[in-house]
Formats: structure tokens, C-alpha cells, sequence
């Protein structure tokens, strides 16, 4: 009677591993090109309510095959730590992250798509294969100096306001997160 049970719990336990095992593999996509797994969790992970302003900007530039989404911007930090949380939604350029070689370290498979996530956790990463792969879906511009004011001018501006709640801002990030006055000293002579 009691192997039967010790049976049952062995069966139940092997069963479940298998079940794990499935989970896990299903829910990555293997990319052959870079020999890496690529996370397509979207659904678990991703705010849902973001997805929708994501969707927004597919609708208005379908063109981009691959957009990032910019967390960490010196706007949320202005006038004394004022707490402004703003994320910008725009095309993934070649030379976006050209500066500081910091490419996002989380990126994801949506509406045929790579979405492409910046934080500050993207300094705890070895950056080789992440900017392998931003490379490879990004878009090329001629003058890569250009490309941080050719996002600002292509993103979407949408403000988190508690917990998994976004609104939408503007269209024109380069209106909201450029100075609008500049203080000019001259040069002593």
C-alpha cells in the first residue's frame, strides 16, 4: 500500500519537473544567428497598459522593425529630484548608445517586432552580445550623430503614474526633454 503512494508521489513529482521543463522551453526562442536565448515573455512581464502605447506607435510609424523604450532620462531628475517618471518610445537607431556603449540588456519579441528595454540595470551586463543583437535590428542612419535628436523627434512621451499606469504626454519628446532656455556665459576677454 505504501509503494503504491511513494509510486504516485514519484510519478506526480516526474511529472511536474517535465512540466517546468516545458514551461521553460517554450517560453524562450532560440536565435540561431547569435547562439543565445532570447526571453519572449512579454505577457508575464511587460505592463500590459505599456504594450498599448507600444501598439500606438506601431500604428503611427509601422516602418521601424525594431523600437526601444528609454527609462533612465536626466528629465526624470530635474528641479530637485521632482519625482517625474517619464518613458520615451521610439525607434531603435544605430547610434542611439553610441556614448557610453550601455546598450539594454532586456529585450523582447512583440507584434513582429524587437523591443528593446533601457535601464540602469544594463550596467550589470556584459555588453558584446547585447549590442550584437541591438545592431543587428536597428536602424542605420548616415550621420550617427544625429540619431539621439532623430529619437527625439520620432518618440513617444508617456508618464508612469502609479502603479502599472501610464498617460500619454506628447508625441514631440524633443519639445519636453531639451531645455528650453539656455544660459549663455561669455568668455572672459
Amino acid at each position: 500500500m505504501e509503494t503504491k503512494i511513494i509510486k504516485k508521489r514519484k510519478c506526480v513529482f516526474i511529472c511536474f519537473i517535465m512540466l517546468c521543463i516545458l514551461s521553460i522551453s517554450t517560453s524562450c526562442k532560440y536565435d540561431k544567428r547569435r547562439y543565445k536565448r532570447v526571453l519572449n515573455d512579454t505577457t508575464l512581464s511587460v505592463n500590459k497598459e505599456l504594450l498599448l502605447y507600444v501598439d500606438k506607435y506601431i500604428k503611427r510609424y509601422p516602418q521601424y522593425r525594431s523600437l526601444t523604450i528609454l527609462t533612465e532620462l536626466e528629465y526624470n531628475w530635474r528641479e530637485e529630484y521632482k519625482e517625474n517618471c517619464i518613458l520615451l518610445i521610439g525607434p531603435s537607431f544605430d547610434g542611439l548608445f553610441e556614448k557610453e556603449k550601455i546598450y539594454p540588456s532586456y529585450a523582447f519579441e512583440y507584434r513582429k517586432r524587437m523591443i528593446f528595454i533601457q535601464s540602469s540595470s544594463d550596467y550589470l551586463y556584459r555588453q558584446k552580445n547585447i549590442e550584437r543583437t541591438y545592431h543587428r535590428y536597428s536602424v542605420k542612419n548616415k550621420k550617427k550623430e544625429e540619431d539621439i535628436i532623430s529619437y527625439l523627434k520620432l518618440a513617444l512621451v508617456v508618464k508612469a503614474i502609479g502603479k502599472g499606469s501610464f498617460i500619454y504626454l506628447t508625441d514631440k519628446a524633443d519639445s519636453l526633454i531639451l531645455r528650453k532656455r539656455v544660459k549663455f556665459i561669455p568668455p572672459n576677454v
